[in-house]
């Protein structure tokens, strides 16, 4: 049984009878604009997917937004972030990549770019 088919079974409590969702899914097409989304993507998903286990509606919560996501811009996405989350994954020299000399510096002492340069000529 396909895995939107198992779940809209058990959200219309149609059991795992294959012809009373496929009924359902006939009423649907006559009701179609007072569907929710939700349900509107389930059957779609009804007609091309399979699985052999339980898909709950966190798992189709999930896949809708992996479906979906290239519907917002990456600043939209981002903004779910937190700087720091942001960064985790980068690498010292990625945040660094666009930074001039004069920003990589800002924040650093005298004596600390000094004692940089010293450590350099060794």
């Amino acid at each position: 049984m396909k895995k939107t088919q198992l779940f809209l079974s058990g959200l219309l409590g149609l059991g795992a009878n294959p012809v009373k969702v496929n009924q359902a899914a006939g009423l649907y097409h006559v009701h179609q604009s007072e569907m929710s989304t939700i349900v509107g993507q389930l059957f779609e998903n009804y007609q091309l997917e399979g699985i052999a286990m339980p898909y709950t509606i966190q798992d189709f919560q999930r896949d809708y937004v992996r479906d979906h996501l290239n519907l917002l811009s990456p600043d939209e996405v981002l903004q779910r972030y937190s700087p720091d989350e942001r960064l985790k994954n980068l690498s010292p020299l990625e945040r660094l990549r666009d930074l001039s000399p004069t920003e990589r510096l800002d924040g650093l002492s005298l004596d600390e770019i000094k004692a940089w340069l010293e450590s350099q000529k060794s």
